[in-house]
């Protein structure tokens, strides 16, 4: 449940899976499908890249990122008091007047 006044948006391939997801018994909801006008990135937490060896001459480039991505997903995955303290943090920072995006990684000097 979002506290009062925090707009969350929940997306899921379909409409029984969000409502298994977010919904609580005898609560309102709305629910509708949409359609992007732009390609958008998604990022998967639900599994971790494997860390790579150090010794994999192919793959030992990839150890740090696979290792901070086995430390988030863990993080942000762990239970918490029946709240969703991250996503509506996360919600929060977005949605303030200083938020404007953020720095976009393949072009310098853009938001996204």
């Amino acid at each position: 449940m979002s506290p009062a006044g925090i707009p969350m948006f929940y997306g899921a391939a379909d409409l029984e899976t969000a409502l298994v997801e977010v919904a609580e018994a005898g609560g309102r909801f709305a629910a509708g499908t949409f359609e992007t006008l732009k390609h958008v990135m998604v990022l998967d937490v639900r599994h971790a890249p494997a860390v790579p060896s150090l010794f994999d001459s192919v793959h030992a480039k990839d150890r740090a990122v696979a290792q901070f991505m086995q430390m988030f997903i863990t993080d942000f995955g762990l239970l918490s008091t029946g709240s969703f303290a991250r996503t509506s943090t996360t919600c929060r920072h977005r949605s303030s007047p200083s938020s404007s995006g953020r720095r976009s990684s393949a072009k310098t000097g853009s938001r996204s």
